[in-house]
């Protein structure tokens, strides 16, 4: 990296994405599951977070683990959110944008019936 280039541009637009995927979590939870603690955002910048999904996207080698097509980006997604900031591997499954978008719409769809 030389001087004059910004260390942060490569997280230009994360937080805005991590509160987009946010919402749509904390949206898609029923009043009794509404536990995600308010600052879910926050945790996930954690370090612990960037390993868990690290290992994630590594374990699903360049597949989406849903429809299981190649993906040149996946994102993360909680099976489960009993065990936030101490996840399984189990809790966490790496997909693409689009399995991601329609797993969260199953959720609010499920919330509704």
């Amino acid at each position: 990296m030389t001087d004059d280039e910004d260390p942060e541009e490569p997280f230009v637009g994360l937080a805005d994405a991590i509160n987009r995927v946010g919402k749509q979590i904390i949206s898609s939870l029923s009043p009794r599951e509404h536990f995600v603690p308010e600052d879910y955002v926050d945790y996930l910048l954690t370090p612990h977070w960037r390993d868990v999904r690290q290992r994630a996207i590594k374990r699903a080698n360049g597949f989406c683990r849903k429809c299981r097509k190649p993906s040149r980006y996946l994102e993360v997604h909680h099976l489960t959110y009993h065990r936030i900031g101490a996840e399984l591997e189990s809790d966490v499954i790496a997909i693409c944008r689009q399995c991601h978008d329609l797993e969260h719409l199953e959720q609010r769809r499920k919330k509704r019936l």
